[in-house]
């Protein structure tokens, strides 16, 4: 997603999910919010719905969320969008300062190692990023 310069990068992040090292990130196009997990073609061997499973269950993903998935000689991308019952939970980025846009990645990265360690999920590793 991010090579397209109509295409804002919102959060990114490097993970692995079970055997296969990724890039998480959510982003934001034309209004449209959505995410992206992004394998190496490590992983273009697997069915797309094999994918799919691990994304969902490795994100614990609602039920409702709606996939795409794309291939070129380098990645994979698994697209999912979910439901946004909350709209006070969409944001614009760029009203934010560079010290708020800190304050919320690391408010971010913290929320998600907790919520990693509440669930203790072996099978996902999150790299620490470089700020």
């Amino acid at each position: 997603m991010t090579d397209d310069p109509d295409t804002k990068v919102l959060f990114k992040i490097a993970a692995d999910f079970g055997k296969y090292s990724c890039t998480i990130e959510v982003w934001l196009w034309d209004g449209i919010q959505g995410n992206s997990v992004i394998f190496s073609n490590d992983a273009a061997l697997e069915e797309d719905e094999e994918l799919r499973s691990l994304v969902s269950k490795s994100l614990a993903l609602p039920h409702d969320a709606q996939f795409t998935i794309a291939r070129n000689p380098e990645n994979v991308f698994v697209n999912f969008f979910l439901t946004n019952k909350d709209e006070r939970s969409s944001f614009d980025p760029s009203q934010l300062t560079e010290k708020e846009k800190l304050a919320k990645k690391e408010s971010t990265l913290r929320y998600l190692k907790e919520s990693n360690e509440r669930n203790s999920n072996p099978s996902i590793k999150v790299k620490k990023p470089s700020l």
